[in-house]
């Protein structure tokens, strides 16, 4: 199955600059993806939803939807209830809000700046952030 099936090799080739700089694209260039399965692309949604469940994604679609529902959960009772647990901590109502303010404020550009580390290109954009992750989980 063709990554790019009718775009020209030239439009990928610099993606790929990075990994390898003398990588270079002639005519004869084509690009395979290798894991994806052969075979025709099916239009039917249910065919499609039970691609997510084939092989090893049995197992990892699953946890995916999980930690996505747990993140969701845990993101609605941090703005419903924040306020009202850090009052209940004795810290005034006002600067609760601030806090929670403040707090979702640098979540938000926290997220942004990894975002910005793991999706530069190359191979170093990646093993910093999994490094700071594993020194501050321990």
């Amino acid at each position: 199955m063709a990554v790019a099936t009718g775009k020209p090799p030239a439009r990928i080739a610099p993606m790929l600059a990075p990994f390898s700089p003398s990588f270079a694209v002639n005519e004869y260039t084509r690009f395979i993806l290798g894991d994806e399965p052969q075979g025709g692309a099916s239009a039917n949604p249910l065919h499609k939803l039970r691609e997510l469940f084939a092989g090893p994604l049995a197992f990892v679609t699953p946890l995916i939807w999980a930690a996505y529902f747990c993140s969701s959960f845990a993101i609605y009772l941090m703005n419903a209830y924040a306020v009202i647990f850090m009052e209940n901590l004795g810290i005034a109502r006002q600067n609760a809000a601030w806090l929670g303010s403040a707090g979702a404020i640098l979540g938000a550009l926290g997220g942004i700046l990894l975002l910005a580390i793991t999706e530069r290109p190359g191979r170093v954009g990646l093993p910093l952030p999994r490094s700071w992750a594993c020194r501050w989980s321990f």
